[in-house]
Parts: structure tokens; sequence; C-alpha cells
């Protein structure tokens, strides 16, 4: 096959310039491949298997593996958090702005109550290691937060709660917040990471009369 130098560097430079600057370009992903495919195309015919022709080869196959790549590393995407038992009652509990990956939710009763919200802190913890222990969910870590595992699964929760910060530009007090997110936690190991929950979207959930579920009476620490 006759090759040709110039046709080579022409064919290369189009690939290259199709990798390199086709997500700037704001390409659609077809476009920028169609434009690399001319350029490896125009090159191996131009330069043979060898020198540019080899090079725009090599930079195409690149570019079609890394797709595949970060798919593996990443790994198959976790499902959307689920909260396996209600919030406890007696909190006037309503939800926050939340997603598909953590929820949150402010006490409307406790608002400036200190010594109330920090009581508080404890119990509702306790309400949901107690809570989710009674339904075989594994304690992973336990501190000032928890994070559990499900049975037979990885997939985890982590539960904190603490004293929101006051928003005294809207007369606000700080409150008693919770929040639950979701987690991946691997089998026999004393850790949890972040879920692999890929595609964030707002939750609404059902956030009308939250308050009058009744909570499991071992966990709620009232007694």
């Amino acid at each position: 096959m006759r090759t040709t130098e110039g046709g080579g560097v022409l064919g290369f430079a189009i690939a290259f310039l199709g990798f390199a600057f086709g997500g700037a370009l704001s390409l659609p992903q077809s476009a920028r491949l169609l434009v690399i495919g001319i350029g490896v195309l125009l090159a191996v015919l131009s330069a043979g298997m060898n020198g540019l022709g080899l090079a725009a080869l090599v930079l195409a196959a690149v570019v079609f593996a890394m797709p595949l790549v970060a798919r593996g590393f990443a790994g198959s995407s976790s499902p959307d958090l689920e909260e396996p038992i209600p919030v406890p009652s007696g909190y006037g509990l309503v939800l926050e702005p939340s997603t598909n990956a953590m929820h949150v939710y402010a006490s409307k009763t406790l608002v400036g109550d200190t010594k109330a919200i920090t009581k508080a802190q404890q119990a509702v913890l306790d309400y949901y290691v107690k809570g989710l222990q009674e339904l075989d969910w594994t304690v992973v870590s336990l501190g000032d937060d928890a994070e559990l595992r499900a049975p037979d699964s990885d997939i985890g929760i982590h539960v904190t709660t603490y004293r929101g910060l006051p928003d005294w530009s809207n007369g606000e007090a700080g409150t008693l917040i919770v929040q639950i997110d979701a987690r991946s936690c691997p089998d026999d190991e004393d850790y949890c990471l972040p879920a692999r929950i890929y595609e964030i979207e707002p939750y609404t959930g059902d956030a009308s009369d939250l308050d009058e579920v009744p909570p499991l009476a071992s966990a709620t620490g009232t007694g």
C-alpha cells in the first residue's frame, strides 16, 4: 500500500483534535467519535500500520476503552435510599430539602431549646440503633453517629443527629436535625462507603404527619 507522510499527519491531527477538544466544543459523543474515526481512517490509509497510522489507532483504542474502564472502576449503581423504619415520634420531625441519597429532618417542636435538643440527639440515635438491631441489622460503627448494614446485603445507612445552626436572618433558632445517608457497607468490614448513587434527584417523601408515627417502644429512650 502506498503511504504518504502528509496524509498521516493530517489524519492523526484530526483524530487528536477530536479527542482533545471535542468536549470543549460541546460536540455530541456521536459527532466526536465520527471525527476521530475519520482522522484514524485517513491516518491509516496514508501512513499505514506504523508511525502516525499506528498512533492514531492507539488513540482510538484509548477513546473507546475509557468509558468501559471508568464503568468498571465505578461499579454498579446503588439503589436509592430507603428508610427501614420511620422517624421517631415526639420530636415534631418534618422533612427538609432532601435527595434520593440523603434525607434530612428538622424538629419543629424543639426550636431554640438547647437542653432538649442535646438530650434528643442521643435518644434519636438510640432509636435507630436499637430499632434496626431488632430487624437484624448490623452496627458497623457507633459513636456520635451510627453506620448500620442491612442483613445479607451491602446496603447500609448512616444516621447522624445534630443541632442545626440558627438562621437569624430569617428569625429561626437552632433545632434538632436528623440526617440519614445511603451507604454501601462491604460484608465483614468495619467501615461503610458513600452509596454509588450517580443520578441525584430531589426526594419529597411523605412529609405529612410524620410525628404521628408511633415509635418502637424499646428504642425511644423515653420508656
